[in-house]
């Protein structure tokens, strides 16, 4: 016996006699409480259970077929201040014309002026139809518009109205004169030519004037074009009566033949026909004398 004690070991056994007793070691040197029993383990909080399932879901999700590889964004350009227009700008508008000064005066702007000058009398250009100066001026009143009329005139009815229509004009500058003389007497009558005072006179001025205006336009429109329409009338009565054949002798003047000279020709075809009805009956027309019947 003590021959096989004194033999030497194998060198396997001592280490798995080694082994054992490190392992029993580490089990005795667990922490036991206060009553001898080994403690409870610490509880994980909850929250790292989730994720740590999440994790392990994520992770072990198949990715769904044909999905396309993410790819990561191109990385942006800097900015850069943009660069100025080169188009080119338009060009200003051009200013406005300035208003006529032919054209109508507002009562203020009259108003303005007699506060200055009580006689200011208004100005039209002259009508390109009388003079070819367009810096000549004629006062207001006086102005007529150009008219023309190329149609024969044997009773000289349209002359006439001209000349009516002309006539109506120094009337109208006498009451301008008038209206002057008592804006001026206002304005004399304001105390320490007060502004107010002075502007009342100035506004009954202008109030005058266009009473001035307004009976030389009825004196055109409706005097002068009623006096026209009487001679016209009157003198169709004295051409039926003179000139009973004054359609015939009318054709005789405008149709004449040939080279022969009407003014020889068709008093030989009206030997009957007074003088003045080769000049009456010029252009005559016969819807004309029904024209003035009814009227």
């Amino acid at each position: 016996m003590l021959d096989a004690m004194s033999r030497p070991r194998s060198p396997s056994l001592l280490l798995a006699v080694l082994g054992l007793f490190c392992a029993c070691t580490q089990a005795g040197d667990a922490p036991r409480s206060s009553a001898g029993e080994t403690p409870a383990p610490v509880a994980a909080p909850a929250d790292a259970g989730e994720h740590a399932s999440a994790t392990a879901s994520t992770a072990l999700r198949p990715a769904p077929p044909n999905t396309p590889p993410v790819e990561s964004p191109p990385d942006e350009a800097p900015l850069e201040p943009p660069t100025p227009s080169t188009a080119i700008a338009p060009p200003d508008p051009e200013p406005p014309e300035p208003p006529d000064a032919d054209g109508p005066v507002s009562d203020a702007e009259a108003i303005e002026a007699y506060i200055k000058d009580c006689g200011h009398r208004f100005t039209v250009a002259a009508d390109e139809g009388y003079d070819d100066d367009d810096d000549e001026q004629v006062a207001e009143c006086e102005f007529v518009e150009f008219d023309q009329n190329c149609a024969s005139d044997p009773a000289g009815c349209w002359g006439d109205g001209q000349q009516c229509i002309a006539a109506c004009g120094p009337p109208c500058s006498a009451c301008q004169t008038s209206c002057a003389s008592e804006c001026t007497s206002c304005k004399e009558r304001c105390e320490g030519g007060a502004a107010d005072c002075v502007r009342e006179c100035a506004a009954a001025r202008q109030a005058c004037r266009a009473r001035c205006l307004d009976a030389r336009t009825k004196c055109r429109a409706v005097d002068c074009a009623k006096q026209e329409r009487d001679c016209e009338r009157a003198f169709t009565r004295d051409r039926k009566q003179k000139c009973p054949q004054c359609a015939a002798i009318s054709e005789c003047l405008m149709d004449y033949e040939g080279d022969k000279d009407p003014d020889t020709l068709c008093p030989k075809k009206f030997p009957k026909a007074a003088k003045e009805c080769f000049e009456w009956c010029y252009e005559y027309y016969e819807a004309e004398d029904e024209d003035e019947d009814a009227g």
